[in-house]
This record gives structure tokens, sequence and C-alpha cells, in this order.
């Protein structure tokens, strides 16, 4: 929340809370605890967000790339809003032509990706970029041979940053899993542009 959509803390602070965190309990508590961005106890995320869908599909492109089993209330995933409990409580949005429709593909999107990426369900966590002069935030998932990198723009410009692909091994590009935008590596880094509100998810290139 204070993070993606009050931007009350810097990616810096962030990145220390998840260390902090991924420190306190051993990894298999991580893996099966639950990961949620709203609850019938809050707002809903949308309207902390102040109705701004671009910050909550970035927070959904987290959510569902970390650790932990990620939980989504009813109604998130079509844009619904709602202050403080009860008002967060309220009855689900099921008339189609009142949902986001474009926001509930993109729910649709990032958990068919993590179904198929076992890295992004049972892969340890690697900070791998904090930038909090533009809020960028980037982390690795690893399991086993396979490898997840997740860059986040959590700011109002355009970001072009260069990381480090070692973790990829050799991989002469890799591409990204959301949008099929292939970035080369050149001596074991990688440049990524990324627009305003936006992320990446990198992959190896087939």
């Amino acid at each position: 929340m204070s993070f993606f959509a009050t931007r009350q803390i810097d990616a810096a602070a962030f990145d220390a809370q998840l260390a902090d965190w991924r420190m306190r309990y051993p990894e298999p508590a991580l893996l099966a605890s639950w990961n949620l961005l709203g609850s019938h106890d809050t707002e809903r995320f949308l309207t902390l967000c102040g109705g701004r869908v671009e910050r909550m599909r970035l927070a959904v492109l987290f959510q569902l790339t970390y650790l932990g089993a990620p939980m989504i209330y009813y109604g998130d995933e079509v844009g619904m809003e709602g202050g403080p409990d009860p008002d967060c409580r309220r009855p689900m949005v099921w008339d189609e032509a009142r949902q986001n429709r474009e926001l509930l593909g993109w729910y649709r999107q990032l958990i068919r990706l993590r179904r198929n990426c076992v890295a992004l369900r049972r892969g340890a966590v690697r900070t791998w970029w904090v930038d909090p002069l533009v809020g960028g935030y980037g982390f690795l998932r690893l399991a086993d041979e396979e490898v997840v990198g997740v860059a986040l723009n959590n700011g109002p410009r355009p970001v072009a940053v260069t990381l480090d692909a070692g973790a990829f091994g050799d991989a002469p590009r890799l591409v990204d899993a959301l949008s099929g935008e292939v970035f080369a590596v050149a001596a074991g880094r990688v440049t990524v542009a990324l627009p305003p509100w936006q992320g990446r998810v990198l992959v190896r290139s087939a």
C-alpha cells in the first residue's frame, strides 16, 4: 500500500521491508503465506490508489510474481472500489458493462504466467535493482535453472535501466514475458526500457 498505492515510501524502504520479512520466516512459511492487496478489513486497493488503474496494475504485477500465495479479494479483478469497512464489502458487480474488462485480462495474463513458471511459484528471491530516485525496483526469482527477472517502474517518467544479466547464464537475449519485446544481452548486462507505472517480466529468449 505504502509503495504502490499511496507512494509514502520509496523503493529503498520498500526493499528493506521485504528483506526484513524474508529474514523473519523460514522459506516454506513464506511460500505458503497469503500475499494480498486487499481484504474485507481494508479499503479497496483501487480506492487507495485514488482510482488510478495504472498503479493498481503495477501492484498486481508485483503480487503475482513475488513470494507467497496470491489472494485476490472478490471484485478487485474488475476494478471495484470502496472505502473503509463496511464500504469495502459492496456486492459483487456482475454486470460486465460495469466491469473493467481490461484489468480482468491483466489478472488473467499474470495468473497464466505464474502457473506456467516454476520460479514464480516456488523460486527464491534476490533483490536485482533499487533506485529510490525514480521509483525503480527489481528482483529475481530463481528455481533450479529457471530464472525470472522482474523490473518495475513505480514512477511517472520513462526509465531505461542497465541490469546485471549474470543470473541468466550465457543467454544472448531476454524477452519480456508480458509483451514479447526482446532485449539483447551484451557483456553480461541488459538495458531495459520501462514506461511509467509499468514493469517487465524477463526470461531467457527461446
